[in-house]
Parts: structure tokens; sequence; C-alpha cells
């Protein structure tokens, strides 16, 4: 598909949203299948790789079951790619800028796009998942590495989000617990390991005021562990942020059934429709 650096009134494209030394960045847009709200909402996903690896149409066929559902019921999908830290040899903060960067996209182009910026639900895969915790959660202003856009001038706004299999917590904490089975460390820049951990875990960011989330796990996944899932509730929970959990028991990293004799339940179709009805609850009213 041919790619645009503006966006052509109300088509499905392939956008760059971004261009900088690495790579020209992009973002797969796919318009509302039927036309229901003046301003469309936007579904957001973010693939995962392990911050190494970014593909948007990869993610949309892993969500294909709530891309489909959700732009018949009127809402515009956004699938982001990202600079990565194997590829692009960067670090989070531009990785985490980058996703921000596509929000501020979508908000400098919201007429042409037929969107509005201001209710978008993100989703997204492992290291997606953690990407799309940050753009529900972290400062805007916090994150411009390279950015082209008026941080404030072409602010968006995500009003829920619904991560899949996401570390939530980049740092050792005080028991030794890891977010995952690889490690982190190769994230951030030498000798500034705690401090840039802390600022890119979205675990650090809940507040009794932050968006409703839906974290979406598998009990047995071996990659990202079920941990992150669970002690990012558990926050929310005593600080009174909104929160669900949708674990699926016996379940991998991609919902898929982890112990011999046993099915995951639900499995990744009935995580996708679970998904997809939490998101649905955030569209406009009337």
């Amino acid at each position: 598909m041919k790619r645009f650096d503006r966006p052509e009134n109300g088509a499905e494209q392939t956008l760059i949203y971004k261009k900088t030394k690495e790579r020209d960045i992009i973002m797969e847009f796919r318009p509302p299948l039927n036309k229901v709200w003046e301003k469309a909402p936007v579904y957001v996903i973010i693939p995962g790789g392990g911050w190494c690896r970014a593909v948007a149409v990869d993610m949309l066929g892993f969500s294909a079951l709530s891309v489909e559902a959700l732009r018949k019921e009127g809402w515009a999908v956004a699938s982001l790619e990202y600079r990565t830290v194997a590829e692009n040899n960067v670090k989070m903060d531009t990785v985490v800028s980058d996703v921000m960067d596509a929000g501020r996209y979508l908000s400098k182009f919201r007429k042409e796009l037929g969107i509005d910026p201001f209710r978008i639900v993100t989703s997204g895969h492992s290291a997606g998942g953690h990407l799309a915790l940050m753009m529900a959660l972290a400062p805007q202003e916090a994150y411009t590495v390279d950015s082209p856009f008026d941080p404030v001038k072409d602010r968006f706004g995500v009003v829920a989000s619904a991560p899949l299999s996401a570390p939530t917590i980049l740092y050792r904490d005080s028991v030794g617990y890891l977010p995952d089975r690889f490690g982190t460390e190769h994230l951030f820049p030498e000798g500034d390991y705690s401090l840039s951990a802390h600022k890119n875990s979205p675990y650090d960011y809940i507040t009794p005021l932050s968006v409703p989330m839906l974290m979406a796990y598998g009990t047995h996944d071996n990659l990202v562990y079920a941990e992150n899932s669970v002690r990012f509730h558990e926050k929310c929970r005593s600080v009174g942020a909104p929160c669900e959990l949708c674990g699926s028991v016996y379940g991998g990293h991609c919902f898929e059934p982890m112990m011999e004799g046993k099915t995951s339940e639900p499995g990744f179709e009935g995580v996708q429709k679970i998904v997809t009805d939490f998101v649905r609850r955030f569209a406009p009213k009337g």
C-alpha cells in the first residue's frame, strides 16, 4: 500500500506519522466501515515483539476480531509501528515518544481522518501492551524525543486501555522481581537504569484519576509473567483506580493452552471478545 505523509480524507491508508534519521515510522489507519458519528472514536493497537520488532499489519491480524467488530460499529482503527531497541538502537524514552507522537499525529489531522482524538482506547500485545498503558497513563509532555509536533496544540486523550500480556514493571523491586524472563537492562541508558526503568513503568503512574483499564493475561505465561497484571490490578484497587482483570486460566503469552490436557479459558478468541466488549463501553453517547 502506498505511504502518505498527510492523510487522505476517510481512506484506508498507510501513514508516515514521523520521519527520523533511523526510519520513517508508519501507522496503518482503517476508517469505520459504517459512519455512526461525525467524529469517530479511535481504537489504537500496538504490536509487540520485545521492543525489538513492531509490525503494524501483524497487529491488525492479531486483533482482527476486535478490529472488524469495532469498525462495523463506527470506530476508526490505527495500528502503530515505532522505532525498536534492536533494529534502530534506541532506548525506551525514544520508543515511548514515538507512540506519543502517533497520538499527536492523530490529533493534528483529526479533521482529515474524521476522528475524535480525545476518545482513544489503546490496546496492544506484550511490549505493545506496555506502550498502550504508557499512552494512557504517562504524561505526554515527558516524551518528546525527535518530536515534530506541538505537545500542547497536538495533545490527544486516551479514555481507556485494554493491554494484553503487558509488562507493567520494568525494574527490579525490593524482592528482586522482574517483569519477564529476559530482563530489561538493555532498554535503558547505562548508568541510568533505575531512574529510566521507573519512568517507563506503567505501574508507577497509577493514581485514583487513572482511566479505566482491562488487564488481560495468561496465568501460565512464561514470557511476561502473570504478576505484571495481577500486581498492577492490586495497586489500582488500593488507590481506587478503575481496573479489571481478564485471566486466561492455563493460558500462555498469546492465551494458548500451556498445560497438557488443559484448555485455556478464556482462550484467544474469548479474550478478544472480552476486549471488544470493554472497548465499546467507551463509544460516544447518542
